[in-house]
């Protein structure tokens, strides 16, 4: 019982939040961050999970992990609205991108991004995450249960490949990790932080791959 009441009242704290955050920092300025969206997961065919915003707090509390300097490059798959990348173009990235399947979601995130003049830092592409070309050029990739098992494993086993052909330091990020026995299985993934979110009670996990 105890534990469906707070469950009820973390539910309630999360709406007041990001109510408030809408009201006071997104809608004067024209932006769209928080608009909780799950109706793509019909519309992708079941590739996408749905939009829903990553809170400020819990970012915060992931990046403070990391280690990064202008050397590191940051990827966020199913990037969404592009919240998660504005939160990382405070941290010293030499370069931050976005990907995400759907298109709709990437012309409301590139608009942010030009509203927040963040648009010459970081670039935001339409693109599927088990086709994606370009996972070398990363070292920290970070996801937000951006969508199913089978996607997910098309996922591991394209970064896997691009690790094996561009040897480097690699650090995934997953928030709200659904399919973290995915990762377990290959043998590849060590947990290295457990980050709780008191929002929403998804925790992240932050990965070394070798």
């Amino acid at each position: 019982m105890q534990q469906l009441k707070d469950l009820f009242i973390r539910r309630i704290y999360r709406r007041i939040y990001f109510f408030i955050r809408w009201l006071f920092f997104e809608k004067p300025f024209g932006l769209d961050f928080h608009s909780r969206d799950l109706s793509v997961r019909c519309q992708s065919g079941g590739r996408n999970s749905g939009y829903v915003s990553c809170p400020k707090s819990f970012l915060k509390d992931i990046f403070s992990r990391l280690s990064i300097d202008s050397q590191s490059s940051f990827l966020d798959v199913g990037c969404g609205k592009g919240f998660v990348l504005v939160c990382a173009a405070k941290m010293p990235f030499g370069k931050i991108e976005g990907i995400d399947i759907v298109s709709e979601f990437v012309e409301v995130a590139q608009k942010n991004l030009s509203i927040l003049h963040l648009d010459d830092r970081i670039r935001v592409t339409v693109g599927d995450a088990t086709l994606f070309d370009r996972y070398g050029e990363f070292d920290h990739i970070f996801l937000y249960n951006p969508f199913p098992a089978e996607i997910m494993s098309g996922f591991i086993h394209r970064l896997l490949e691009s690790l094996d052909k561009s040897p480097r330091g690699l650090t995934v990020i997953y928030a709200n990790p659904v399919c973290h026995s995915l990762f377990m299985e290959v043998g590849r993934f060590e947990i290295i932080h457990e980050v709780p979110n008191f929002l929403t009670q998804h925790k992240a996990y932050i990965y070394t791959v070798r």
